[in-house]
């Protein structure tokens, strides 16, 4: 089970092993483990590997890092982080790991969250025109925000209302993304509430608290405007405003 308190500063996490390179082939540690990306600095990502007895970090510079699914290993789910050398001709620096996640339903989104964390330029452009119907049912307003977050937002009527007015719709939109999945459009509410989706909802929270993490989410998603630090309603009022309906 992924931990639930996870640092501030943490932008992705799942459970993926760690693999050993030597002489052209890679063996996969069969322990029980997870990822956590973090940001270093404005041109470094930390990934902390943890397993129950072990954790070790490593420290990815985003303009010599690639990110590679690697489809030549056929008895799992690998992808590779590889670290180009100053030196041309030096070897680079490989970190292999493998998805531990038991379905791999989740692996492109994870392969997509990374790759907009080492060359977010390369990522093609967000589609957002299904999240539009959603954000502007919920009303924010700046002079009510400052003890805003999305803990609290989950709680709202504005929310509650929206939900149940096409549960279908919005049912669709997060199924991918339930822990459970063969859950129904019927308990939708009661999966919005959960304690699952509260505690990723903290941990957002968390990052949107810190100014060099709350930065990151805005320039992923091209927000402008936005205030050196803020919380889940300054974000999302930038958020419409970049991607809502047009006036």
């Amino acid at each position: 089970m992924l931990p639930t308190n996870l640092p501030s500063e943490s932008l992705l996490q799942f459970r993926a092993g760690k693999m050993t390179y030597e002489d052209g082939l890679v063996t996969a540690d069969p322990n029980p483990s997870y990822l956590t990306f973090m940001q270093k600095d404005a041109q470094t990502v930390e990934i902390l590997w943890t397993s129950k007895d072990d954790k070790t970090s490593f420290l990815l510079p985003k303009n010599k890092t690639t990110l590679k699914k690697v489809d030549a290993c056929t008895t799992g789910r690998v992808f590779l982080l590889e670290v180009s050398s100053c030196d041309v001709e030096s070897e680079p620096v490989r970190h292999f790991f493998w998805f531990q996640e038991r379905f791999s339903t989740k692996d492109a989104e994870y392969m997509d969250a990374m790759q907009r964390l080492f060359d977010p330029a390369q990522v093609s452009q967000l589609q957002l025109k299904d999240f539009k119907k959603i954000l502007a049912d919920i009303h924010v307003a700046n002079t009510t925000s400052q003890n805003i977050n999305f803990v609290d937002l989950f709680r709202t009527t504005a929310l509650t209302k929206a939900l149940n007015s096409d549960p279908q719709f919005y049912f669709s939109k997060i199924k991918e993304f339930l822990p459970f999945p063969n859950t129904d459009s019927s308990r939708l509410l009661e999966e919005v509430k959960s304690p699952f989706l509260q505690a990723q909802a903290s941990a957002i929270d968390g990052a949107l608290a810190n100014p060099s993490t709350y930065k990151l989410y805005c320039d992923l998603f091209n927000l402008t405007g936005t205030q050196g630090n803020g919380n889940a309603v300054l974000f999302l009022d930038a958020f419409i405003k970049q991607y809502g309906p047009k006036k």
